[in-house]
């Protein structure tokens, strides 16, 4: 219920500054461009018409690049559920430094 609410809530208050953690700036970038490849141009309007009050870039970059990373160092640590969603985040704060140094995108606009 609430609880789990603020936990998601609290965890994406700063995600934008995650990204993606250890995959870093090249991660964040295949990440998007195979999110981007998903969904013609056509179709993804239809599909987020109501993720106001983003637009289809923002939402693509602070929520579902971010979500996809979690979700693949969850299936890399082979974490499950909710605590391990949490303990993905973690992860993906604590090695977003060595991501950014190692995987670095500089090609890649920061937002």
């Amino acid at each position: 219920g609430a609880r789990w609410m603020g936990s998601i809530q609290s965890q994406f208050s700063n995600f934008d500054k995650v990204q993606v953690g250890y995959y870093g700036g090249q991660g964040f970038s295949i990440i998007r461009q195979t999110l981007i490849d998903m969904f013609p141009d056509d179709s993804t309007c239809a599909l987020f018409a109501d993720v106001k009050p983003f637009d289809f870039q923002i939402f693509l970059d602070r929520i579902l690049v971010p979500e996809v990373g979690k979700l693949l160092t969850m299936q890399d640590q082979g974490l499950y559920g909710l605590n391990g969603a949490t303990e993905a985040v973690k992860i993906m704060r604590e090695s977003s430094k060595y991501g950014a140094l190692m995987f670095s995108d500089d090609d890649r606009e920061e937002g």
